[in-house]
């Protein structure tokens, strides 16, 4: 599922897993109400391709790489870090 990825690209950016104290089921929960913790991505961007990937607002992965790409082309040069799933 696309909230999976969204968990993963989180992890990456942040150096830790969401909600890492907290147990599936509560976890389950909070993403069922809408409750994510974006605040901890200072990247715009990646923060909102998190957002659509935990609101399961992506048909396909491939949707989430053409989003990570726009990233990449965004910071060419710099030392942000680019990811792709696909």
């Amino acid at each position: 599922s696309s909230r999976r990825q969204g968990s993963t690209i989180f992890e990456i950016y942040t150096s830790r897993a969401p909600y890492l104290e907290d147990t599936d089921d509560v976890v389950m929960d909070k993403y069922n109400d809408g409750d994510f913790p974006l605040s901890e991505l200072e990247c715009p961007t990646v923060r909102a391709i998190v957002q659509k990937c935990w609101k399961s607002e992506y048909v396909e992965v491939s949707d989430i790489d053409v989003d990570l790409k726009n990233i990449q082309e965004k910071h060419a040069g710099t030392d942000f870090p680019l990811i792709s799933v696909s």
